[in-house]
């Protein structure tokens, strides 16, 4: 819900709790001109994961179960221990805004 009312705006109206957001089909969400206008995706995968860039396209790379126990909203790559290969840092506080 909080996701969604930062982007509408407007629902805040309509959807001014999570049970009341919980219990909403998309055709309470969305007007009919809206829904018939709106671009549909299909998701296929549901964990998080990274895509490599070969040079040659993407390769998906699976993240090991721990990557899966929260959200992940932001990731790094950077050498941290120094060791010659790339670390993969993740980020799951909603806080975070940036990097300095």
């Amino acid at each position: 819900m909080d996701d969604i009312l930062k982007q509408v705006p407007f629902l805040r109206k309509k959807f001014y709790d999570y049970p009341v957001y919980a219990d909403a089909s998309i055709n309470e969400l969305l007007s009919p001109d809206q829904l018939a206008s709106a671009k549909k995706l299909k998701a296929n995968i549901f964990e998080t994961i990274y895509l490599e860039n070969t040079g040659n396209g993407f390769k998906v790379k699976h993240l090991p179960i721990e990557a899966q126990y929260a959200p992940v909203y932001s990731m790094l790559s950077v050498d941290v221990n120094e060791d010659g290969f790339k670390d993969l840092i993740l980020f799951g506080n909603n806080k975070l805004t940036g990097f300095v």
